[in-house]
């Protein structure tokens, strides 16, 4: 009888701890800073590549000894200076604050990234632009213009997801979006947002940011290439079968193509829209299953799907040929 007693605690202990570990397994990023105005850009190691771990979340970042620079990747920050919009301010968020009013946040250059250990994947982050971006897109400044819908600008960032270096799909985040035909809908995202990925990228363990601007120059992007991002929550093909299922509500074949390309739902579409990698809408298609799209340049494109009467949506990326 004691025998027993002692199993069944073991195994309730076993339980609890299994929860606990899950429930800590977000990346809320408040374990790297105890105080504010402060910042972690790898400098500590450089010229090695600095990688920040909580828990199963592994952040890259970059800094050159060269130079003395912050050179990419993510920081680490509670900088809370939400006033200065230029480059003396590069680490941070629009609202002085982590999501939530939290502390600590991650800041993330063009082409940052982050990887997952343990078979985990991202299943959504909280996302906001830094106070230098905002700034500069909301006023202008000496490089980077001043956004209007005149001009149709946007800022976007597109989150890669790869199967170790396989890319497998992507998702695209608007951080500022002037394309709409009613201006009154155009924003510069100021305040934290939460981005669901469900179970798109359920077989990802590395991510890529990927910033695109409507405003460059022959020296590449003018709008300051910075993004700030919290609260990273992570899932596991364990507890989100149903959403894994969910995931394949729409196929496209081929895909990449050059030419045709075919759906495969069980669900009646409604509506079709095709995107490029700007955020910008290029053609819409209308209760079809077959989409030509021959005519477009080559590159990486969002097909995204609504249903009837808009009760389902879902995204794939396409990739013409």
């Amino acid at each position: 009888m004691n025998t027993k007693i002692t199993k069944q605690t073991l195994l309730m202990l076993l339980v609890t701890s299994t929860q606990l570990l899950m429930a800590q397994n977000n990346g809320s990023l408040e374990s790297f800073l105890n105080k504010k105005d402060s910042f972690l850009n790898g400098s500590d190691v450089a010229p090695k590549i600095k990688t920040f771990i909580e828990g199963d979340v592994q952040l890259h970042c970059q800094y050159d000894t060269v130079y003395d620079y912050w050179s990419g990747g993510f920081a680490i920050s509670s900088m809370t200076d939400s006033i200065t919009g230029d480059y003396t301010n590069l680490y941070s968020s629009t609202t002085a604050t982590g999501a939530n009013k939290s502390m600590v946040y991650a800041v993330g250059q063009n082409e940052a990234s982050l990887s997952l250990t343990n078979s985990k994947f991202l299943k959504s982050i909280e996302i906001v632009n830094t106070a230098y971006a905002y700034i500069s897109m909301l006023n202008g400044d000496k490089i980077g213009k001043k956004f209007t819908s005149a001009d149709r600008d946007s800022f976007v960032v597109w989150v890669y997801g790869y199967k170790d270096s396989v890319l497998k799909d992507s998702s695209l985040i608007y951080l500022a979006n002037f394309t709409q035909k009613d201006s009154a809908q155009a924003f510069i995202l100021k305040d934290w947002i939460k981005v669901d990925f469900n179970a798109l990228f359920s077989d990802c363990n590395n991510y890529k940011f990927i910033l695109k601007s409507s405003d460059n120059s022959m020296f590449g992007m003018n709008t300051p290439s910075f993004f700030a991002v919290d609260n990273l929550v992570i899932g596991s093909m364990l507890d989100n079968i149903e959403d894994v299922k969910n995931k394949n509500i729409v196929k496209i074949y081929p895909n990449p193509s050059s030419g045709v390309v075919n759906i495969n739902s069980d669900l009646k579409i409604e509506k079709v829209e095709l995107f490029n990698t700007m955020g910008q809408l290029i053609r819409v298609f209308s209760n079809t299953n077959r989409l030509d799209l021959t005519s477009l340049d080559k590159g990486v494109y969002i097909l995204s799907f609504t249903g009837v009467n808009g009760i389902w949506s879902g995204q794939q990326t396409f990739i013409k040929n």
